[in-house]
């Protein structure tokens, strides 16, 4: 904050018709008044640096937060597909199987329909 200078205050205060009691008591409640509610600059660096600490540790614990969040969801997600491959692998063979019990089963009627063929011509 610039100087407030009283003493300069007191003698304006005389030469605009205040007596010397009322510019004196004047000036010292307004010196008061402005001494204790005017915030100076390096007060107000000060704050300002009080605040963004308090924001920094807010924000590595918000940070470490959402870390350990991200972290568990990439544990679902990693189980999740785990549980999915080997459901797609299960469903995989099974589908594999039925195919080749379908090709037997298509091969005994091919076979069954030759063999019944060759009869009827022989």
């Amino acid at each position: 904050m610039a100087n407030f200078d009283t003493l300069k205050l007191a003698k304006k205060l005389a030469a605009a018709g205040f007596s010397q009691n009322q510019a004196e008591g004047a000036e010292e409640a307004l010196g008061e008044f402005l001494y204790g509610t005017v915030v100076t600059e390096p007060q107000l660096d000060g704050r300002l640096y009080e605040t963004e600490a308090k924001l920094d540790v807010r924000f590595g614990e918000t940070e470490a937060k959402h870390d350990v969040r991200i972290r568990e969801t990439d544990a679902k997600i990693y189980e999740c597909k785990s549980e999915l491959e080997a459901k797609i692998q299960e469903s995989s063979m099974a589908l594999a199987a039925k195919i080749s019990d379908s090709k037997l089963e298509l091969l005994k009627w091919v076979y069954m329909a030759m063999i019944a063929q060759t009869a009827v011509i022989v």
